[in-house]
């Protein structure tokens, strides 16, 4: 006996198979990162109050080349502008990056309430 799919089930078929594909794909590159990630030196160039997904806070940017093009990384602290941060960056995909030593801010403050 054969089923026919209707228009949502195909639908829904389509939608689960795109998010199994994001899941994965996240999956390996995270542990691209983490494996073979490359270190580089990136510097503080911007510190400023930011509404990042919905919520607000200060972020300090900090800004990396390769290969001849910028790249950024985001931190949640109030960090002193020029100081040099070490990053390791997925070599398939340099927009993601995550810090060699994640706790080397932890002690920083998070907003200028915090400094005094």
């Amino acid at each position: 006996m054969k089923r026919k799919m209707n228009g949502d089930s195909i639908f829904l078929t389509l939608i689960a198979i795109f998010l199994i594909y994001i899941l994965v794909n996240t999956l390996l590159t995270e542990k691209d990162l983490k494996n073979n990630g490359i270190e580089t030196t990136a510097i503080v160039r911007t510190c400023r109050h930011e509404y990042i997904n919905s919520s607000a806070g200060w972020t300090s940017r900090a800004f990396y080349y390769v290969n001849g093009r910028e790249y950024n990384h985001s931190i949640k602290a109030i960090i002193p502008i020029g100081t040099r941060v070490k990053i390791r960056y997925a070599p398939r995909y340099p927009t993601r990056s995550t810090l060699v030593n994640p706790h080397e801010f932890d002690n920083y403050p998070k907003s200028p309430e915090d400094i005094k």
